[in-house]
């Protein structure tokens, strides 16, 4: 009975350490997937050129609209 117990244990801890394993893999996954997205749409390609000469040229390029 002792025998099936510590088996029983063994297979636990490797079952634990294999979904650890699994859990922190995925999670790796994850982060490195998000910080590509990230810099895709976010990153400084993606960034107006703002300065004041573009925010002026911006603001009087307005339409106005006459009633």
């Amino acid at each position: 009975m002792v025998a099936l117990f510590s088996r029983t244990v063994s297979s636990q801890e490797s079952v634990l350490k294999t979904l650890r394993r699994e859990i922190f893999s995925l999670l790796t996954i994850k982060l490195l997937a998000l910080a590509v997205m990230f810099f895709i749409f976010f990153g400084p390609s993606e960034r107006p050129d703002v300065n004041a000469e573009s925010i002026k040229d911006a603001l009087l390029s307005q339409t106005e609209v006459t009633p």
